[in-house]
């Protein structure tokens, strides 16, 4: 690539517009990991943040993150804490999605139980 169109493309890299629908994938998942957090009461398998990017190793992530130099960090698992999510999320709309997906798993409990009943009969 000559450094006429290494420039032109760094300027189209720098100008293009973010990309929408991925600002809102990111913002869900951020979301829904603090949902997830609230459910399991901060339980996390691997307990480990290191040890869950290991689990990226063979995964399509690899090549997005350079996870041999990443992981090699000694500070890795007291810089990186699963409980962070938590400073940036909206705690009441967390609060809310769990009481949501509360109220679904109830439902689907409630539905099966009358299934079973009308089955019964």
């Amino acid at each position: 690539m000559d450094d006429d169109t290494f420039e032109a493309w760094m300027t189209e890299q720098q100008q293009a517009p973010a990309c929408g629908p991925c600002i809102l994938l990111a913002s869900r998942i951020r979301r829904m990991a603090g949902v997830l957090l609230a459910e399991s009461r901060g339980k996390v398998h691997p307990p480990n943040p290191s040890e869950a990017w290991c689990q990226l190793r063979d995964t399509r992530w690899a090549a997005d993150i350079d996870l041999d130099d990443f992981l090699i960090r000694p500070d890795l698992d007291v810089k990186i804490k699963y409980e962070a999510i938590n400073y940036e999320t909206d705690s009441i709309v967390v609060s809310e999605m769990v009481a949501e997906r509360a109220a679904h798993r109830q439902y689907i409990r409630q539905s099966r139980d009358e299934r079973r009943k009308q089955q019964a009969d």
